[in-house]
């Protein structure tokens, strides 16, 4: 198996660290060294070192707080996997549709390569990445013509214009005649499925966590790091250093994971792999182009029953 660890905030765990020894070395030179102030320094740390009973109030009161937020990001990261699952079953719905219902191969060879560029098209913005950087390297979505991919750039929003353009084909099938009534209405009902999750996804972007949160959230974590030698150094003595060490590891790794996924898109290490999942996609439509139907009822094969011509797919 092979285990990864996640990122962890470096500098403030070793200044939390840092301010846990210099505590425990005062304290120690306190009750063990003779000096001009040492009686002095003893009152202040004294003064300074909580019961049990604060200590408890504290961690629990923090607990809290943390949990709340750790919950509302992982339900942003949930939902942002669902959202992309739902991606994943729309376009293989709508593929296939467009696979058995659609005769005309240059039309179902639109809509093939269209459901392949609007995934990576999404992904793209969610990302803030350039649109059509895949497809004009004709890496994932070669089949796509320069005025098609000149016209996906010039928009100002590539996903909704490919499902744009989705409709536009659909709409064109539907009045030549390849499609009936209900048929569209199944077809035209993944691809506003497809709109319902890209706008989840542009939702989930767009409204980060409160900045008022956050920020009381991690002047309380600092607070009470700082505090928190004074609430071992009593009991643990030197062993206050590691416990220390382990509580900073332990609450920053929690916040700065929150953190990570509050955006699920990206490239942190605990974001989506949006390039597995678009890479998922691509592959399902490929084997979708290449399906051949079965025999008819009389043994004979079907007329429809072709490969996908189109090299739109071919990689």
């Amino acid at each position: 198996m092979n285990w990864q660890l996640a990122p962890i905030p470096v500098l403030p765990t070793l200044a939390m660290v840092s301010w846990c020894i210099l505590v425990t070395i005062l304290v120690q030179m306190a009750e063990t060294t003779e000096w001009e102030h040492q009686d002095n320094l003893h009152r202040i740390l004294s003064f300074m070192i909580m019961d049990t009973g604060t200590t408890t109030f504290l961690a629990l009161s923090l607990i809290l707080v943390l949990t709340m937020r750790v919950n509302q990001c992982y339900s942003r990261w949930w939902e942002g996997r669902q959202l992309w699952g739902s991606i994943v079953n729309r376009t293989r719905d709508l593929a296939g549709q467009a696979r058995l219902w659609v005769t005309d191969c240059e039309l179902q060879a639109c809509i093939l390569r269209n459901i392949v560029a609007f995934v990576y098209a999404t992904k793209n913005k969610l990302r803030d990445e350039p649109g059509m950087q895949e497809m004009r390297a004709e890496k994932h979505v070669p089949g796509l013509f320069d005025a098609e991919i000149q016209e996906a750039e010039d928009s100002e929003h590539m996903p909704m214009h490919i499902l744009c353009v989705l409709r536009c084909c659909l709409s064109q099938a539907h009045a030549r005649k390849l499609i009936n009534d209900l048929q569209l209405l199944a077809m035209d009902r993944n691809v506003t499925s497809l709109t319902d999750s890209l706008g989840g996804c542009e939702r989930i972007k767009k409204t980060p966590f409160p900045l008022s949160y956050v920020s009381h959230l991690r002047t309380f974590i600092i607070l009470y790091l700082l505090l928190l030698p004074f609430m071992l150094v009593d009991k643990y003595r030197w062993m206050t250093i590691l416990v220390d060490l382990l509580v900073c590891l332990a609450l920053m790794g929690v916040e700065h994971m929150s953190a990570e996924i509050e955006q699920p898109f990206g490239h942190d290490f605990n974001d989506l792999k949006l390039d597995a999942i678009c890479a998922t996609i691509q592959t399902n439509i490929r084997q979708i182009s290449s399906f051949r139907q079965p025999l008819t009822v009389d043994g004979s094969v079907s007329n429809s029953s072709r490969t996908f011509p189109s090299p739109a797919l071919e990689v």
